[in-house]
């Protein structure tokens, strides 16, 4: 390599030390990219469309009960000041509530339901055919009003009406996504063009820009087109690597839809080499290059003909397919499929989030010699860690309180259940220490019933928050019980002071001589 590109950049790669630092468990990872206190601002532009569509959604109910009464003369319509008094009587849209509903949408892309999606809350078996689980988490017309006012930026800003990256964002068939390009080389022909810097190892996201069509005229001003293919790679090359290269050279790889001499000299000058495959189309290639297409083929000799092929593995299938995690087999764009286009190109984004989270947690996970986690159990883990947020959690995560809204009868739903953080039980006063929802997906506490022989294993519950100093370094329980405790093999013992278990029948059993374990995660070997 060094051969062919002299010169060429061989230092360390991948995600940076920032994001594997927060890295620290899915959901943390997944902060990393989106923060909170962008869930915050999605919520509160989602409050803002709601009473935005306010008046015209009571209209248009209450002319539906005016024909309803109409044929059938037994029903009684309400009145728009009441039907508007029961829309306002729903909780306002959180933050917390948003991951909630993105939680929901992942446990539905893992375990999907190929009826409807309404059987997810249902409450009785059929047959062999369980019952849904998601009420547990959110009722449904809850969910259904987050995703009826799923919004991501308020109309009222003057840049909704100018600014076109509001119309467009992924794979869509919609007449409305003024973006919509037609790539008929792609599984899904119609959708809107993304110009992404990719890590060539790893398959890590590192910037990426939707295409937006030509420029047009701003104010009068005729304006050049600087949204196209070759722009767009030396803006994300120079977003990414800064203006000025050191002496090293770095490769770009690309496909033909970049493929241009002019591209190729401005990368050259830039410090990077290009490797892309030539469209005998694209002006100013060399004469040697393009091939005669008048000229005759010479007939090779007559044999027989060996063919290479593909390894097979123990399941007899070839390895050169690609794995699930590249096909996009859990994806929320494919989990739900919403009238409004730019929520489901919102979801394509996420999915791009959840990728790039998958990366650098297993990237975490090798540097502390932790096994790398296959790409379901990541999302079932993430999918948890989602649900059980509650709303102490939540400010925590903010740092500062968020803003509130204040609307009449506004009912809040009931806290998912709490038990004792481990890691304050012992480094607090207080015996129960703080109650968390939170819990690790791969540590488990084990206790040998003396009496019976039996052996009870339960989750480690462990505070996502900032609540205490180890070594003179503030730190949450999460790390403080992986780094500094290794995994809780290396915790302090403290008299009078037990950790205690909770088993299935409602009781406890004391742990101070239980050993903490990894879980086993069963579909590790079968997902990789």
């Amino acid at each position: 390599m060094q051969d062919d590109f002299p010169g060429l950049f061989d230092s360390s790669y991948g995600p940076s030390e920032e994001a594997l630092a927060a890295a620290t468990s899915p959901v943390n990872a997944l902060f990393y990219f989106m923060t909170p206190r962008l869930w915050e601002n999605i919520a509160t532009a989602s409050e803002d469309y709601f009473a935005e569509k306010m008046d015209a959604r009571v209209t248009d109910q209450y002319n539906k009960q005016v024909q309803r009464e109409r044929k059938k003369p037994g029903f009684q319509r309400h009145t728009r000041e009441a039907i508007q008094a029961k829309k306002e009587q729903s909780p306002p849209i959180t933050g917390r509530d948003e991951c909630v509903f993105i939680g929901l949408l992942i446990a539905r892309a893992i375990a999907p339901n190929k009826e409807k999606l309404q059987h997810h809350w249902e409450t009785t078996d059929e047959g062999a055919i369980p019952r849904g689980c998601f009420g547990r988490f959110m009722t449904r017309d809850r969910f259904a009003h987050i995703a009826r006012n799923l919004h991501f930026s308020s109309n009222r800003d003057p840049r909704a009406v100018v600014d076109p990256f509001d119309e467009a964002m992924l794979p869509s068939r919609s007449s409305f996504n003024r973006m919509r390009v037609y790539m008929k080389d792609k599984p899904h022909k119609y959708g809107t063009k993304l110009f992404m810097l990719c890590c060539s190892y790893p398959a890590y996201c590192i910037r990426f820009e939707a295409y937006l069509g030509k420029a047009g005229t701003v104010n009068g001003v005729s304006l050049r087109d600087e949204r196209t293919g070759h722009v767009a790679v030396v803006r994300n090359l120079r977003a990414a690597f800064g203006d000025e290269q050191p002496n090293t050279m770095r490769l770009i790889v690309m496909d033909r839809f970049y493929t241009s001499i002019p591209l190729a000299l401005e990368l050259l000058t830039m410090g990077y080499y290009s490797v892309v495959t030539v469209m005998t189309g694209r002006k100013g290639l060399a004469a040697q290059v393009v091939p005669d297409k008048n000229k005759k083929k010479k007939e090779g000799r007559k044999g027989l003909a060996a063919q290479v092929v593909p390894e097979k593995n123990k399941k007899k299938k070839e390895q050169s397919r690609p794995t699930g995690i590249d096909r996009g087999t859990y994806s929320l764009q494919l989990a739900v499929r919403f009238l409004k286009y730019y929520t489901s190109l919102f979801l394509v984004f996420v999915d791009l989030v959840l990728v790039n989270a998958f990366i650098i947690l297993n990237h975490a996970r090798t540097a502390t010699n932790k096994s790398r986690l296959s790409h379901i159990t990541f999302l079932k883990q993430l999918h948890l860690e989602l649900c059980q947020i509650s709303d102490s959690d939540w400010e925590d995560l903010l740092g500062s309180p968020g803003p509130t809204f204040n609307r009449p009868g506004n009912v809040y739903a009931d806290q998912g259940a709490q038990r004792a953080c481990k890691v304050c039980s012992l480094l607090k006063d207080k015996v129960t220490g703080g109650d968390t929802s939170f819990q690790c997906s791969t540590c488990t506490l084990t206790k040998k019933n003396e009496k019976t022989g039996e052996i009870t294993k339960t989750p480690v519950y462990l505070c996502n928050k900032v609540k205490h100093s180890y070594n003179g370094q503030a730190r949450t329980c999460f790390k403080i019980w992986h780094l500094c405790w290794k995994d809780g093999a290396n915790k302090p013992s403290r008299e009078k002071t037990k950790l205690r278990v909770r088993v299935t029948d409602g009781g406890e059993v004391s742990d101070n001589e239980g050993t903490p374990q990894r879980r086993r995660v069963a579909d590790d070997a079968s997902n990789q």
